[in-house]
């Protein structure tokens, strides 16, 4: 008898091992340096095919730029006459001949005062820009016309304006604010250009008229003169040049 419950016994175990290992999940190889993942966990790798790379990349990049250039064509092609494009570059090359000298000129004077500013430490507000350009605008309209027309009509704008009025208050301020013009100058004046004063105009308006005239040469000059310093002064490189 115990002979056959031991023999029940181990029959029992065999069959719940057999049950178990059923019911449990297959786990091969686990040992193995394999891993192996859910199908949802795949990372599907991905490669190009070498004729998109060889012909679909380049024919993107064509179509890319020639885009840009459409948007932009004004940038390479002012104007077109009756189908023939004028390039841009040939339109800076001819405004170099013309004006490249002049313009590069003005750049450096400008770079200069600039930099004198900087350097003395003169400071042109916007309050006295604005004051500036209310007053011309208020003397042009008593014309006729609006400062707009004006700057219009001189290929200027409202910016290139207050620019030139920023120069021209930080020149004032280094330069001629200490020039003065006397009686004996504006006497002087008179008696070598043999003046006289015209037909309806006081001796005193036909003085003040003069001393504005002279003290106006007087600042030209001085102008010109500090200007001409400070080119003579200044290390300036060319690395382009104009005919003259």
């Amino acid at each position: 008898m115990p002979s056959k419950t031991k023999k029940d016994s181990l029959k029992k175990e065999k069959t719940l091992k057999t049950k178990v290992s059923k019911e449990l999940p297959v786990t091969k190889n686990l040992d193995s340096k394999k891993t192996f993942t859910p199908d949802s966990e795949k990372i599907k790798s991905f490669s190009l095919n070498p004729k998109v790379v060889k012909y679909g990349l380049p024919l993107f990049i064509v179509i890319v730029l020639g885009g840009l250039l459409f948007y932009f064509k004004g940038q390479f092609i002012p104007v077109i006459v009756n189908g023939t494009p004028i390039f841009r570059g040939t339109l800076i090359s001819e405004l170099e001949k013309k004006s490249g000298k002049e313009t590069l000129d003005n750049l450096i004077i400008e770079t200069l005062i600039l930099q004198k500013a900087k350097e003395q430490k003169v400071v042109v507000t916007d309050d006295e820009i604005n004051a500036q350009v209310s007053s011309v605008e208020q003397s042009i309209s008593a014309s006729g016309t609006t400062l707009e027309a004006a700057l219009k009509e001189e290929n200027m704008t409202l910016n290139d304006f207050r620019k030139q009025i920023k120069l021209q208050k930080i020149v004032e301020k280094i330069v001629l604010a200490s020039i003065t013009v006397s009686d004996e100058e504006v006497k002087t004046y008179i008696d070598t250009n043999k003046l006289t004063a015209p037909e309806g105009t006081s001796a005193e308006d036909f003085q003040n008229q003069t001393k504005e005239t002279v003290l106006q040469q007087k600042k030209s000059t001085a102008v010109n003169e500090w200007i001409t310093e400070l080119q003579t002064n200044a290390k300036i490189q060319y690395f382009l040049q104009f005919p003259s």
